[in-house]
């Protein structure tokens, strides 16, 4: 999931397709809405559901995992006027962490990293659009990362509800980036083991162990290094 996905040759710029893991896969969609006294959250399944609140004065949050809806997308980004080529780079996987500003807007990209029991370490796409007062996130699939920042407003705990949307992108990045520590932490206690098994037969099990630690190293390093 770290490979970048670039867009055929001649590709008109701005076009939005679909990976094809995500193809004929419903986005799911999450809406938090909330200020220093309220708070709401509920599941969106169409865009109609999404207008009554596109102009509201409260902070809102669209949460979105899955990128296989992509009309939902369109809409969206018509009627919050996010700039084509950020819905572009949306849905363009793999790119590094990075901040673009479009009028009176901020698309970021983030990488994610978490621990798969059946994979191991994988890394993911997070895109966030800040605008005055709306937070876009964007997962390529559904995860926890996020969850501490999503319990936070609902308890009403800290800053967070007192807080303008920029607050609530900085509480986001900072859950996104706080999912690197466990691998880390997992990944200098398998070489810890590594050490202790390099003079133990076989040999080319440990080479193989070696050159996966050294890719996971460059993993990590590409993205932590830009974000």
């Amino acid at each position: 999931m770290d490979k970048l996905r670039y867009l055929p040759p001649g590709t008109a710029p701005a076009t939005l397709i679909v990976p094809p893991e995500d193809q004929r896969v419903k986005s799911a969609v999450s809406l938090f809405e909330y200020d220093a006294y309220s708070f709401q959250e509920q599941r969106i399944e169409t865009i109609d559901d999404l207008f009554p609140y596109l102009e509201s004065e409260k902070i809102r949050w669209i949460s979105i995992d899955g990128l296989g809806d992509i009309d939902f997308f369109q809409q969206l980004a018509l009627h919050l006027r996010i700039h084509p080529l950020a819905l572009e780079d949306i849905f363009n996987l793999g790119q590094r962490p990075k901040v673009d500003e479009y009028d009176r807007q901020l698309f970021i990209v983030l990488r994610l990293a978490y621990q798969d029991p059946q994979q191991g370490p994988m890394f993911e796409q997070v895109s966030i659009v800040l605008a005055e007062r709306v937070v876009i996130t964007v997962q390529e699939r559904s995860s926890d990362a996020l969850n501490p920042v999503r319990q936070r407003l609902r308890d009403g705990v800290g800053n967070a509800r007192f807080m303008r949307a920029d607050y609530l992108a900085y509480a986001l990045i900072d859950a996104v980036t706080d999912q690197f520590f466990p691998i880390i932490e997992s990944l200098g206690e398998s070489l810890d083991i590594f050490r202790s098994a390099l003079h133990h037969p076989p040999v080319q099990e440990r080479v193989n162990e070696l050159h996966e630690f050294r890719s996971l190293i460059e993993r990590i390093r590409r993205a932590v290094r830009p974000q």
